[in-house]
């Protein structure tokens, strides 16, 4: 018999690791809009921006999540860069890789898109569970000596389910060196979801690995639907037959790229793309070609709901089908995941 418990904590392990990745995309929005209107900045999505030979943590190229620049021809203007991170390990040593992310970016860093030498601020966005803990973690690392010393702050964000749905900033610790932005988020600013739902739409993938059913959700929604453009296909489809669709690897990339931020199109790896079609290939909802392994055939057909839980019912079915309970179960799915949850 099925361990329904075990079954319980991978459906939680499964929506918490879309909804991090959520987090993420949503707050690339929300930053977005506060830089332009506050600080009239232009925002790059996974810029790589280039060290100097006094980098302490790195000599590659470091990609913020965010990096903004303010549109000026004037002397001065303000940069930043932003960390998102919706989740944090709970064993405490393993926070301090992302206070080492921070000090790469704690350095005279090069390959902005406007010339200039001003420093930048340095955010890091977390939820608010998490915000005065890691505060008080960079204090006991500052008395052991790992100092950040570019103007660092730590911002919260959080979506906050009441009447109208609206997702909320603040500034939690720290201090900005802009004055507009230091006023504003130190007060907090709120978004109504019905104001930036089209935006959000827009971006719903960034230059970190996203959990294999969010692809897979997004491939379902956002591009498989697309290819229903006959009458007779709709048609089908409203009787509840399946409409098989022939695509590639390629077409489903190119149509995936459409959902990124406008800075970085190409952050998208077909390797996500292969890994979800695989998937899809164990829940018997894709078949790949003999002859080309870039060609699927997907078998599509409507469903009621939610997509998320449209396919972690198909996962439930084929575990249940499976001889050994857990061989596509929880311990597997953290085996896959857990290396995708952090971006570097």
């Amino acid at each position: 018999m099925k361990n329904s418990n075990n079954q319980t904590n991978l459906d939680i392990r499964i929506s918490s690791d879309i909804d991090n990745y959520e987090y993420a995309c949503n707050n690339i929005v929300v930053f977005e809009r506060i830089l332009s209107t506050y600080a009239n900045a232009i925002t790059h999505q996974g810029r790589k921006l280039t060290p100097s030979t006094n980098n302490k943590i790195t000599k590659n190229d470091v990609t913020p999540d965010l990096s903004f620049e303010e549109q000026t021809k004037n002397s001065g203007k303000y940069r930043a860069v932003n960390e998102i991170k919706a989740w944090l390990p709970n064993d405490k040593s393993q926070w301090f890789e992302v206070i080492e992310q921070l000090q790469s970016y704690d350095d005279d860093l090069t390959n902005w898109q406007f010339l200039g030498n001003e420093q930048h601020d340095i955010m890091l966005t977390l939820d608010p569970q998490f915000t005065t803990e890691f505060f008080d973690y960079v204090n006991e690392q500052k008395i052991k000596g790992t100092v950040i010393d570019r103007s660092f702050s730590i911002m919260e964000s959080s979506r906050q389910e009441r009447a109208f749905p609206r997702i909320f900033v603040r500034k939690n610790h720290g201090k900005l060196n802009h004055n507009t932005l230091e006023r504003e988020l130190n007060k907090g600013i709120s978004f109504l979801m019905y104001n930036i739902v089209r935006d959000l739409d827009k971006v719903k993938f960034y230059d970190a690995h996203p959990p294999t059913i969010y692809t897979m959700m997004q491939m379902w929604d956002h591009v498989f639907s697309k290819f229903i453009n006959s009458r007779e296909k709709q048609q089908k489809l409203d009787l509840g037959q399946i409409v098989p669709i022939e695509l590639t690897v390629d077409k489903i990339y190119e149509k995936l790229s459409q959902l990124t931020h406008d800075s970085n199109p190409n952050c998208i790896e077909k390797k996500w793309i292969r890994d979800a079609l695989n998937e899809l290939k164990s829940l018997g909802m894709a078949e790949e070609s003999v002859t080309d392994i870039n060609k699927f055939t997907i078998k599509y057909r409507k469903h009621s709901g939610d997509t998320r839980e449209f396919l972690i019912k198909l996962m439930k079915k084929r575990d249940d089908d499976k001889p050994k309970p857990d061989k596509n179960g929880l311990d597997s799915y953290i085996q896959k995941n857990d290396s995708q949850n952090s971006k570097k």
